[in-house]
């Protein structure tokens, strides 16, 4: 408890810092690209692609999420097309689109666009943070109530999948703040606002917010959440459930089988050529 009471003093000193230098409260702007043909940022910001949307101007949102994730909540007017099967869509090589999903996945994301657009589709590119940043800026969502609300956590399996190779920032609100899961990717709280600014990139940072069992993360994510040029997140169910899944593997790999995951929330057990 004295933990967590110390960790919301640093926090709110934070927050008013933050707001006291004047910092923007929303994505970093990138430079919007005048023609189709030529598109060379991958990363556009919420208020860039509503922008376009209200120009009806031919930009896409392309929900790139599993049916049912989509089905259960998502950007009015976009389309979902499972990223595997974007190539394969011939009229998306003629317009400008923009790909979408929870927001954390970023070097993976990345990663495809860049491949798109290798592959002739020029008008590829990526909404920087997600779902999550689009309903935090104001934009609106169809669909039911409590999957909105899971935008703002990230699943164990995804968090194992990304923990080694993703650029998140990882903020330990743990009780003992020892873990050695954390130890090489950690920052303190009261350092987060500096390790963003010497990130100094153009799209959102997803910064994953880790506590013991995800009750007192809540607190933590809505206070750090107003921090600019960050996207906030937290581990559903905290360090429990990360312990228990690493527990699960061992357990399966006695087996012979293993758990596969990607991010996105695509993970199946004994699957090894599972996408």
């Amino acid at each position: 408890m004295r933990n967590c009471i110390r960790l919301l003093a640093v926090i709110t000193s934070l927050s008013v810092c933050s707001h006291a230098r004047g910092e923007p409260q929303q994505p970093p702007a990138v430079p919007a690209s005048a023609e189709h043909e030529g598109v060379t940022e991958i990363w556009r910001n919420v208020g860039e692609v509503m922008a376009h949307l209200a120009l009806d101007d031919g930009w896409l949102i392309v929900d790139v999420r599993t049916e049912p994730e989509f089905l259960k909540t998502r950007i009015p007017g976009s389309i979902n097309i499972p990223l595997h099967q974007v190539k394969a869509k011939r009229f998306l090589r003629v317009r400008p689109f923009v790909l979408v999903d929870r927001g954390y996945s970023v070097s993976w994301l990345q990663a495809e666009v860049e491949k798109l657009i290798s592959g002739g589709f020029t008008g590829a590119m990526a909404m920087s943070g997600g779902l999550k940043a689009w309903r935090e800026l104001g934009g609106g969502l169809e669909g039911d109530l409590r999957p909105q609300q899971e935008l703002d956590w990230i699943p164990v399996l995804d968090f194992v999948a990304g923990l080694k190779t993703s650029d998140w920032i990882i903020v330990d609100a743990t009780e003992d703040q020892d873990s050695t899961v954390l130890a090489d990717r950690a920052v303190p709280i009261d350092e987060l606002q500096a390790k963003l600014d010497e990130a100094g990139v153009d799209r959102l940072i997803p910064v994953i917010v880790v506590d013991d069992d995800g009750e007192a993360v809540r607190a933590v994510m809505e206070s750090i959440g107003r921090t600019a040029g960050a996207v906030v997140y937290g581990l559903e169910d905290g360090m429990k459930a990360y312990h228990e899944f690493v527990e699960l593997q061992a357990q399966m790999a006695a087996g012979g089988k293993t758990v596969v995951s990607s991010p996105g929330g695509v993970g199946s057990p004994g699957c090894a050529s599972c996408p």
